[in-house]
């Protein structure tokens, strides 16, 4: 009974370490990215669908209110053109680039080195549909638009393979066709990135050591004194 108060536990940490945060992304008129963990559906966004157009009343009252917004909304703009006028006039707008551009620049560079691309290099990639139809009004540009599409995809297609752990059964997934009837380019999409909790965290860990480490040489670096202590004591 007492092994059982360690073990249980025990196996409940490594499946907590050993599970897989999935990030889903669909696209299919509205896009929609979905969190999935634990059995744990969160949506993080959902873009809004197309509302109907209202059915507009044409009484004298009900032209008569939008009348008086539309007079209301031009008051308005003509004054904020006025103060934005008067505020050019008076203030005169200079920029400055701070001191320390080359170590922020620096500073970020380390940060994606260190800390997101081994993130994206562990991260699995997988599509469950990726069909792009490109259409449009007239079937010559729908030609012209379906050759660039498919270059595009393939460049794109590249970046992800280089960055995320994407195989060659995924990639024969992605679809691209060419409607000459339609009038709209469509995409439908359904994908999905996933990353292991003890991955993610080791990640995290060793990057974040990496970059304390690189600050500490930074510091050492700015700071002439503590390099003549250090040679004075070499000496």
């Amino acid at each position: 009974m007492e092994i059982l108060k360690y073990l249980i536990p025990a196996v409940i940490i490594l499946a907590v370490l050993f599970w897989r945060v999935h990030i889903i992304f669909i696209c299919n008129g509205s896009l929609q990215i979905k969190l999935r963990t634990f059995f744990i559906n969160i949506t993080l966004f959902e873009s809004k669908s197309i509302r109907k157009p209202k059915k507009r009343k044409y009484s004298k009252k009900a032209i008569k209110k939008r009348y008086d917004k539309a007079e209301k909304a031009l008051q308005k703009k003509r004054k904020k053109k006025e103060e934005a006028s008067e505020d050019k006039g008076s203030k005169k707008f200079n920029f400055k680039f701070p001191d320390d551009v080359e170590d922020l620049l620096d500073a970020l560079s380390i940060f994606f080195k260190e800390l997101l691309s081994p993130v994206f290099r562990s991260t699995r990639l997988r599509f469950k549909r990726f069909k792009l139809t490109v259409a449009s009004n007239d079937p010559a540009d729908t030609a012209i638009r379906y050759g660039v599409f498919s270059q595009s995809l393939a460049y794109f297609l590249a970046i992800l393979e280089g960055n995320f752990k994407l195989s060659s059964r995924e990639i024969r997934k992605v679809k691209i066709d060419c409607d000459f009837l339609a009038e709209k380019t469509t995409l439908d999409l359904h994908m999905y990135i996933s990353i292991s909790v003890w991955k993610f965290i080791y990640i995290l860990i060793r990057g974040a050591i990496k970059l304390f480490m690189r600050y500490i040489k930074f510091k050492t670096k700015k700071d002439p004194n503590k390099q003549k202590n250090k040679k004075h004591k070499f000496c």
